[in-house]
């Protein structure tokens, strides 16, 4: 596995590259954020792809999923769409410790990272593009 650390002035973090990589998820995120629940988001299309995947290595570690799908495309990086963010996150009571995941890059991840940063002042933030 190639694994890239850096290292910024605030902040570091891994970065890390291997085939079948979303089977171990769920270990990784579980080292970097204990907690009991995670969110998931990620776009229909790719939720249809490696979403079952996905779950299953969070939940394999003990994360309750809250799982949050958006339409894909560049149209839905909206306000409203956010706010749907927002009030999935709340409806499951995701707490300031729980991970926010993002499956895909783009839209995805700039919606997940958006969302994490601002929900209850931050989140941890993982992204799987």
């Amino acid at each position: 596995m190639a694994r890239i650390k850096l290292k910024l002035p605030h902040h570091a973090y891994s970065i890390h590259i291997e085939p079948g990589l979303l089977g171990r998820l769920g270990q990784l995120v579980r080292s970097v954020a204990p907690h009991a629940q995670a969110a998931l988001v990620s776009d229909t299309t790719i939720l249809g792809h490696y979403g079952e995947t996905t779950i299953q290595s969070l939940c394999s570690v003990g994360y309750k999923v809250c799982s949050c799908k958006v339409k894909p495309g560049e149209d839905q990086k909206t306000l409203q769409t956010t706010r749907v963010l927002y009030d999935k996150l709340l409806e499951q009571h995701l707490e300031r410790r729980s991970p926010m995941i993002a499956l895909g890059g783009g839209v995805v991840g700039d919606m997940a990272g958006f969302v994490a940063a601002t929900y209850l002042r931050g989140l941890p933030f993982v992204q799987c593009p």
